[in-house]
């Protein structure tokens, strides 16, 4: 084992940055992604669930919007609950205990005797997704700032991989079993989560703001043996200790100088759903057809276009083999939008990186509009709108923890997540509904909206690259970087200064 470092001071967040990205956090991202495996798969049934039970139930248009958005308001509600509890009590319990809840309500959704019962179990699954994001928060407060855009881009790939599982699995077991086998398995990864859930550690930085000192420092040697590093000897200086009465206050993210960034955010969150959720129902729309892709049907209600084609079918036809192979194909574009994110996210910025996926999402969108295209043609453009929503929307998942300070942390990412359930209920309406009735309004509005939320990312206040989450503050005008790093950086002077001096005195003996 290396020889210990001895410093006067430092953080949580300096010595994280001193350990550098490791075996530790190897293991967490496999606990964690199972979490964003589950996720990924409670979200996407949705797409199928819908039109399965349109045909087993002959429910209308409008309830298969409603079932969607009933997750959605479910999660609207409840994330910023959960956040404040995250802040209040910690990231690990708040994890555990909505992870166990989801996992007992999604498979009672599988025994559901009526439609009016899925919509119900469905909304308390909504409720208990609301607190997955946490994990977020909690595996982002262990990851050293050179690597933390990176890792979480990474992370996003259990996102991806849940998406692609829960796409395959249905082509699996739909046509054979139904949609009660799809919803009972899609559980499984949330239990492999809870098993693995007993090795999963608190957050070091949450327990520096609760004043307990012992338990960072064991954290924190613990991360040192795990990845083959020095540990770091010294004073630990802890955040300003702060009650559970003060973290997770609402009404900070808004406070004077502040609310700007705040709102921008915010508001990225609610494009960031819209467009991602709108892409992964406009797949199935738009691919559930008996014979082609697009069927005339009159005149748009609202454009008043003569003619205007409108995608898909309204008999019910059910998805077949081969659109639930295409759902996969559509459904892999996760990982090539992910890997952008994550070639963009340190080269050129979060903010740039925003602004990139905002507009490609939008050419890809407009693409879609031309409802007489080549059905491989519209895959591959609903294959880039979804990788290129999935980029945008991981990215602001990045930026957020990185801007907002530890007591208020959870609570930024708790509201931000809601943000995003509004926009997530609002887009089965377009998507769904909106769609059948004018498929240029909705392409247009999901267009607009991928432009809009680029100007905004753009014009961010604050740049979050490399900074150290204990730095991290939400005043604009305090976030010049390389003021918030100076202290930081002297310290890591220090340690590697030590670990020369250490080095040439093994060379001498």
């Amino acid at each position: 084992m290396p020889a210990n470092v001895d410093l006067e001071l430092y953080t949580v967040g300096q010595a994280i940055d001193n350990f550098g990205f490791g075996r530790f956090q190897m293991y967490l991202s496999l606990m964690v992604g199972f979490a964003n495996i589950a996720d990924a798969m409670e979200m996407m049934i949705l797409s199928i669930l819908a039109p399965a039970l349109h045909c087993q139930w002959h429910i209308t248009q409008s309830q298969q919007a409603f079932l969607t958005t009933v997750v959605f308001l479910g999660m609207m509600i409840s994330s910023p609950l959960w956040g404040k509890l995250a802040d209040s009590f910690g990231r690990r319990p708040t994890l555990i205990w909505t992870s166990f809840f989801l996992c007992y309500f999604g498979l009672l959704t599988s025994i559901a005797p009526s439609f009016h019962w899925v919509l119900f179990l469905r909304f308390l699954v909504g409720i208990f997704i609301g607190g997955v994001p946490q994990a977020c928060t909690l595996y982002a407060e262990y990851l050293p700032s050179s690597a933390r855009g990176k890792a979480i881009m990474v992370l996003s790939f259990f996102w991806a991989l849940g998406a692609c599982l829960l796409a395959f699995l249905a082509w699996l077991v739909m046509p054979t079993f139904g949609w009660r086998y799809l919803v009972a398995l899609s559980t499984i990864p949330l239990l492999l989560f809870l098993t693995l859930s007993r090795y999963l550690p608190e957050s070091p930085m949450y327990l520096a703001v609760t004043g307990k000192k012992r338990e960072v420092q064991e954290i924190l040697d613990n991360i040192a043996k795990m990845n083959e590093k020095r540990r770091v000897h010294g004073n630990l200086v802890l955040d300003e200790e702060t009650t559970a009465g003060q973290r997770g206050q609402f009404l900070d993210l808004f406070r004077k100088g502040q609310a700007r960034l705040s709102v921008m955010v915010f508001f990225l969150w609610f494009v960031a759903a819209f467009s991602y959720y709108g892409v992964v129902l406009l797949s199935t729309e738009l691919l559930n057809s008996s014979h082609d892709t697009c069927a005339a049907s009159g005149a748009s209600t609202i454009d008043g276009i003569p003619g205007e084609a409108q995608c898909s079918v309204h008999i019910c036809s059910g998805l077949k083999n081969e659109d639930y192979v295409e759902l996969i194909k559509t459904s892999l574009a996760e990982f090539p939008g992910t890997i952008l994110a994550l070639i963009l996210i340190d080269r050129i910025g979060r903010r740039r990186t925003l602004a990139v996926n905002g507009i490609l999402f939008a050419l890809c969108s407009l693409v879609v509009i031309e409802c007489t295209l080549s059905k491989n043609l519209l895959v591959v453009a609903l294959f880039g709108a979804r990788g290129f929503a999935a980029g945008f929307f991981q990215s602001v998942y990045v930026y957020t923890p990185e801007v907002f300070p530890t007591k208020l942390r959870a609570v930024a990412l708790g509201f931000g997540s809601g943000f995003a359930r509004i926009g997530a209920m609002i887009t089965p309406f377009i998507a769904q509904v909106l769609l059948k009735t004018s498929l240029y309004s909705a392409m247009l509005l999901y267009a607009g909206l991928g432009l809009l939320a680029a100007l905004v990312a753009w014009f961010l206040p604050v740049e979050s690259s490399g900074q150290d989450l204990t730095q991290a503050v939400i005043q604009p005008k305090a976030e010049n970087p390389d003021k918030a790093r100076d202290k930081h950086d002297q310290l890591v002077d220090q340690m590697e200064t030590n670990e020369l001096e250490q080095a040439r005195d093994n060379n001498n003996s």
